[in-house]
């Protein structure tokens, strides 16, 4: 980003003024599960891809500096802890050691350091099947990083803890999630064409705003029932899922780059493992390959995201002479919206054009094809939870973007 700087304060920003449509009747299309606006019926919908931002950055010493960040993403309450993407400082004693402390990008992605900044890579929006179900953007605590050589190479390793909060959505509410407890190391090996980069992350994921008392208590009045575990096999297992609100959780996720002449490649890939069953195994990837023509560019994107996680309907629950009791069907469509909640299972063929039209503004177009499973469809607005079907959608994405 360009910047004015007086002394030894900067000030500098970014933005993206965007619109999408979708052309599904039932799934909203959005970019990450945080959001509750998306596009229905071929809706314009102009709030998803729009983000305005604002940093100040200040030099102390040489050695010494802090940043701040923020963000309007059109969050549903403003307040200085929402808006603030970035605020820390850091200290280098020396040019290969350097210390953060406050908050930081939470360093889970290829494009962690500017998923909000538009300008900063080719394509419309980063593809939701790696970043769509990972809606924090920001940690607060401290990392350490420290830069080597290896075997000739750039090598940047860091280590990282603290803890975030993030909103999530459905199409009737939107609460928050918490993160605590967050620490991980990272690995960047890179030359002036190419990078490699490796994370690990292992953080407790708070549900407790996401409240399953309703289902519990009538899941445990019903199974009072003589004869209930012939009705609804291992429904202990179930209460024990719905009960525990502290999911522990590992994320690791590869990165590669390689620019080659007028071709760029991307890679990467994640893998999100708790240790409980409320939310599911999920493994995702996108491969991406881009052809620059002096200030146009041209692309392609292919991503996938599939979940493991428990499908009621493979339990052998007898629906049937669950429906004799009172309110027994009920609580099941809640289980199974439960157990889905999280649960993305789809793949996305992106088409693009990017058109640099200064040294600081570019205009985007993209088209997304994407093929929901069914019980998959976690990433979009579901008008109907009790129903996740399979379907096939296509999503149109235009945004100008800057840095000034």
């Amino acid at each position: 980003m360009a910047s004015a700087q007086v002394n030894n304060l900067s000030l500098s920003g970014f933005g993206t003024l965007g619109i999408m449509s979708s052309d599904s009747s039932r799934y909203g299309s959005r970019l990450d599960i945080s959001q509750s606006d998306g596009s229905f019926n071929n809706h314009i919908d102009y709030k998803n891809s729009t983000a305005l931002g604002l940093q100040l950055d200040y030099s102390l010493n040489n050695n010494t500096h802090f940043v701040f960040q923020s963000v309007y993403k059109n969050q549903s309450h403003l307040d200085l802890d929402t808006t603030t993407r970035l605020a820390f400082v850091q200290y280098s004693p020396a040019a290969n050691w350097s210390l953060r402390v406050g908050r930081t990008a939470i360093d889970l992605f290829l494009l962690t350091q500017f998923r909000d900044v538009g300008f900063g890579y080719t394509w419309a929006h980063a593809p939701t099947e790696v970043y769509g179900l990972v809606p924090f953007r920001h940690r607060d605590g401290a990392d350490i990083t420290y830069q080597s050589k290896l075997l000739g190479h750039n090598l940047v390793t860091s280590i990282f803890a603290g803890q975030s909060r993030a909103s999530i959505a459905t199409y009737d509410f939107k609460t928050h999630i918490d993160l605590a407890e967050v620490y991980g190391l990272s690995f960047n090996l890179n030359a002036y064409n190419w990078s490699l980069q490796w994370r690990y992350s292992n953080a407790s994921l708070n549900t407790d705003n996401v409240s399953y008392y309703g289902l519990i208590e009538g899941l445990t009045a019903i199974s009072q029932i003589p004869g209930f575990n012939s009705i609804w096999p291992n429904h202990e297992i179930t209460l024990i899922n719905l009960e525990n609100t502290n999911e522990k959780i590992d994320y690791i996720s590869f990165a590669g780059q390689y620019d080659w002449q007028r071709w760029s490649y991307l890679i990467e890939a994640s893998t999100l493992q708790p240790k409980q069953e409320i939310i599911s195994d999920t493994t995702a990837a996108y491969a991406s390959v881009i052809y620059h023509d002096d200030n146009t560019s041209y692309y392609g994107v292919y991503s996938v995201v599939l979940s493991n996680g428990i499908n009621i309907d493979n339990q052998n629950v007898d629906l049937a002479a669950l429906s004799n009791i009172p309110g027994g069907i009920d609580i099941y469509e809640g289980v199974e919206i439960a157990f889905s909640f999280y649960s993305a299972s789809q793949s996305t063929l992106s088409l693009g054009w990017r058109w640099n039209i200064s040294s600081n503004l570019a205009l985007k177009f993209q088209w997304d094809h994407t093929q929901i499973d069914a019980h998959g469809g976690a990433i979009w607005l579901n008008k109907e939870l009790s129903t996740s079907p399979k379907a096939s959608v296509n999503t149109l994405f235009s945004n100008v973007s800057f840095i000034f």
